[in-house]
């Protein structure tokens, strides 16, 4: 990785690193072709600006991780990369995450300074691509990285911090640009296959690149296929059974056959009905008992069916054409396609009583027995005919495309005019229970309502309970519920720049202007009766919608005098979107100091926005499972007890969520302010502070602000005895949103996005470089460290604001990260060490907001440490060979005594994958040398 120092030598500076019209006087070097005046080097358009600069750096910080920084740090996937940038602290969805598996399956999020992955903005060769096209969580749209070739990148450049008044809508914490590789003099074959040392994941990926020339017209392809296989929970000890569990009550089985009374006391089934069922979940079936509610018929294996690594199948491709029709015109194209399969597993399938209006309470008055009864199923592999039919299925499919002319006129102006497509399409397949068939297989018909307890009434044999299902009778109760979500996003660009706009006495100022036109569309397509109460816990929202935006922007670039360089960015945005419209004006500007030639001071200031999130704005109804404290029943029926002590915290509901089309921009600052130090062209050093400051952040409306809401205005007063009038808008809207059931039990809670919060971040980055030749060979020394002084959150106005580092924060961040890596090279061999440092985070109990510091509870998961190693040599210069170790030291997941919920680790940042072996051979037909 190289963060890209001002003041470095020509030679040294191009460790990754942009472009460039000319050499600067700063940048002198002690290599011989440094000191020739005709030297100049290729322009290139740097992240963050649309100016191609005759600088090594800008006033504000960016990090570049190069196609060799990936293959010799021993990075597998793009996600992998963009893990051990120190810069990404947000939590996102692992390919364990629960929540992922039900809203995006098969992709994986980067959230810069954690502020979340919908205001990380993600480029490919500086172009938008279309979102994935089902929404994070269920809420807001993002991209999903993880269909990006590894293989076909050139370099990665990542930007933190507003840049707006460039890019537009989105970057707030960060642009982060891919630039695919876009040159072969030859043809290039790269295969690479891997397995781990505890079995399971394995993988093979291949790469094709290649080029010809044809008169004035050029052809770059590359192609990259890969097939990784899954890697089940149950190959892992760590997590290959609940007996895992850190604590006694996490390690009871899990209730595959499950009968209770109104109470919630287990109805013993027998040690020899349970005995009959031994055979089930692969012979691990027994009878199991819960301490304080009972017997049952369970398994400790069943819960290990999960998959730790997705099934991924796919094949990506990339070619960039261009062709001369001029002198002062040229003619390109991109092309960017990609098929994928993901295939991964949640858990197994389970049922009880759903009523036809979704209520799950799961309670009936059962005739066969004279009492109110629950029962439960977890269905079994042996039923289901195997795990492979509970796979969740994924087909992604993805496109971009993007034309345009470039050409010049007059003395110094270049122009660009653009057109570029995106689309992401995905089939995603889901497996079910259909709830009304399962209830009549279990239950039979419905015989009524008894009247004494209000619960419907059913003539069930709980021998049919414990009767394991047959192929026929589970395929008559299962279903798939498919969906074809797509989104797409299409702009046409207009650029100019001239880089000698004119004259002032420290030199030319730089210049350039960009008109845009953009369309941007999703629409989820699900199922028709996956929006109904068709298929068991499981309603699910529609959402589409579209909008328009039109944007003008200008930069300058101005030498204030020789030592100082000024830059100037203003841009304009408007969305039109469901009859709205929504304007923003944002602008940035940055100061470059360089008093010596080895030093530079710099700093940046700058705007951002984000335009209403498309399925904030256009989300259809949907139901998903939260808990919430009732208020109201712990004031009347406990009154002075605390809420975490009352009998009704904690109560699980259903939470019902739509859209909301009045939504307004969220809107941020930010500042950056440091220093590069580069005394010699092998050491280089950099520091700079960020401070991020998001406000009008969309969020949903607080459950539990609602609750207390609903309280006060039931109740005609708040907790203090402040008078509240319960006809007031306020009062009115807190309850309707809040549903109950007839004995008075919370039951639902309705929900929409709103305007609300307010977020900020500040911190300093830290990065240094260092080269040592040695007659032994040579020395590289890299490292990269992000230390965030102060992550607050306040969800309402008036709210006390909340550290997202404190105790009993309910937030899964880390203060710091960092990583470092040091190389050897000698002639043909190169040795790396790389390793990555997570700052500590919270265990689970202080994410439950539940540790009591003044018993002497603990509240922290001390910082982790995971390295790579990896070897390459050269045989010539057309071939060479790599070895890499992910994992060196087979580390698992820090253990946490106080998550006791499966995996029984923090899966946002552990993954139990352990030491893994990849060996990569690379060949080169014709060109030049690798």
């Amino acid at each position: 990785m190289c963060r890209k120092p001002l003041s470095l030598s020509i030679r040294h500076a191009l460790c990754g690193v942009l472009a460039l019209a000319a050499v600067p006087a700063f940048a002198q070097s002690t290599d011989e072709s440094a000191t020739d005046p005709t030297q100049s080097l290729e322009t290139v358009t740097v992240t963050g600006s649309r100016i191609p600069r005759a600088q090594i750096e800008g006033p504000a910080p960016i990090t570049v991780m190069t196609a060799e920084d990936i293959k010799t740090k021993g990075f597998i996937s793009v996600p992998d990369v963009l893990r051990a940038l120190s810069q990404n602290t947000g939590e996102t969805q692992s390919q364990q995450s629960a929540s992922g598996a039900d809203f995006s399956p098969g992709a994986q999020q980067v959230d810069l300074r954690g502020l979340g992955p919908n205001h990380t903005l993600v480029l490919v060769n500086g172009r938008r691509i279309a979102d994935f096209p089902l929404p994070f969580k269920g809420r807001s749209n993002f991209t999903d990285v993880s269909n990006i070739p590894i293989g076909m990148i050139d370099r990665i450049e990542v930007l933190t911090g507003s840049a707006s008044a460039v890019y537009g809508s989105d970057a707030i914490s960060g642009v982060v640009n891919f630039i695919l590789k876009d040159k072969a003099d030859g043809t290039t074959l790269d295969f690479r296959y891997g397995d781990s040392e505890r079995g399971g994941g394995e993988s093979a990926k291949l790469n094709l690149s290649t080029g010809f020339t044809s008169g004035d017209f050029n052809l770059v392809f590359g192609a990259e296929l890969i097939d990784q296989k899954p890697l089940w929970a149950y190959d892992r000890k760590i997590q290959d059974s609940s007996a895992d569990g850190p604590t006694t009550r996490s390690r009871i089985a899990r209730r595959t056959f499950l009968r209770t009374d109104y109470y919630d006391d287990y109805i013993d089934p027998g040690e020899d009905t349970c005995a009959g069922l031994g055979y089930l979940n692969d012979g691990s079936t027994f009878y199991a008992f819960r301490p304080s509610y009972g017997y049952y018929c369970g398994s400790q294996e069943s819960i290990g069916y999960g998959t730790i690594l997705s099934s991924r199948k796919g094949i990506n491709t990339y070619t960039t054409m261009s062709m001369p029709l001029g002198d002062d015109l040229k003619w390109f194209a991109d092309v960017q396609a990609g098929y994928s399969t993901v295939d991964l597993f949640r858990d197994v399938a389970a049922w009880s009583y759903m009523a036809p209006d979704g209520n799950e309470e799961g309670y009936f008055y059962n005739q066969a027995t004279g009492q109110v009864e629950y029962w439960q199923r977890q269905f079994t592999p042996e039923e289901m005919g195997g795990l492979k039919r509970g796979m969740i299925e994924t087909t992604q499919k993805t496109l971009g495309f993007t034309t345009g002319l470039k050409g010049t006129f007059g003395t110094a102006w270049d122009y660009e005019a653009s057109l570029s497509h995106s689309q992401y399409k995905a089939k995603i397949s889901w497996p079910q229970i259909i709830a009304s068939a399962a209830n009549n297989l279990f239950l039979g018909p419905q015989l009524g309502i008894d009247e004494d307890s209000g619960y419907p009434i059913f003539d069930a044999d709980p021998e049919r309970l414990y009767t394991p299902l047959t192929r026929a009778e589970y395929d008559a109760i299962a279903a798939r519920t498919v969906y074809h979500p797509e989104s797409q996003s299409d702009t046409l660009a207009f650029t100019v720049t001239n880089p000698a706009l004119f004259a002032m006495p420290a030199g030319d100022v730089g210049f350039a202007g960009v008109v845009e036109y953009g369309y941007q569309s999703y629409d989820l397509k699900p199922d028709p009766l996956a929006t109904e109460y068709y298929y068991y816990s499981w309603r699910d929202s529609d959402g589409h919608g579209k909008r328009n935006r039109w944007a003008a922007a200008s930069e300058l670039r101005l030498p204030l005098l020789d030592s100082v360089n000024a830059s100037v960015a203003g841009r304009y945005d408007q969305y039109r979107f469901a009859g709205n419209s929504a304007g923003k004006f944002t602008w940035s500007a940055g100061l470059e100091w360089r008093p010596i030639e080895s030093l530079l001071a710099r700093g940046s200031y700058g705007t951002a926005f984000r335009a209403p999130d498309l399925h904030y704005v256009f989300a259809g109804e949907g139901n998903d499972e939260t808990s919430g404290d009732d208020y109201y029943r712990c004031r009347v029926e406990e009154p002075g007890v605390d809420i975490s002590d009352c009998s009704y915290s904690g109560e699980g509901l259903i939470r019902t969520r739509s859209g909301n089309r009045n939504l307004k921009p969220e809107t941020s600052t930010s500042w950056t302010a440091g220093v590069v130090f580069s005394p010699t062209d092998a050491f280089d050093v950099s520091i700079d502070w960020f401070d991020i400051d998001m406000r009008r952040q969309v969020q949903d409306l607080s459950v539990q602000e609602l609750l207390i809401d609903e309280a006060n205005c039931r109740l005609g007063a708040d907790i203090n005895g402040n008078p509240v009038d319960p006809n007031s808008p306020t009062c009115l809207d807190a309850i309707a949103r809040v549903t109950r059931l007839a004995n008075g039990n919370l039951y639902g809670v309705y929900v929409s996005p709103i305007n609300v919060a307010r977020e900020r971040t500040n911190g300093v980055d830290l990065s240094a470089h260092y080269r040592l030749d040695t007659g032994i060979g040579t020395f590289r020394f890299s490292g990269n460290y992000t230390w965030t002084h102060e992550h607050d959150f306040q969800q309402y106005s008036g709210d006390v604001t909340v550290d997202q580092y404190a105790v009993n924060s309910g937030f899964d961040i880390p203060r710091s990260k960092a990583s470092a890596s040091v190389s050897w090279e000698k002639d043909a061999l190169t040795l790396t060490l790389h390793g990555e440092r997570l700052g500590r985070l919270p265990n689970s109990d202080s994410y439950d907001q539940i540790v009591d510091i003044e018993a002497g509870e603990k509240a922290w998961i001390g910082a982790t440490y995971r390295y790579n190693a990896s070897a390459q040599y050269r045989f010539s210069d057309h071939a060479q060979l790599s070895l890499a170790v992910t994992n060196l030291f087979d580390k698992m997941p820090p253990k946490d005594p106080t998550y006791t919920a499966y995996p029984y680790y923090d899966i946002s940042w552990f993954d139990s994958l352990g030491r893994s072996y990849y060996v990569q051979f690379t060949y080169k037909f014709g060109g030049s040398a690798l």
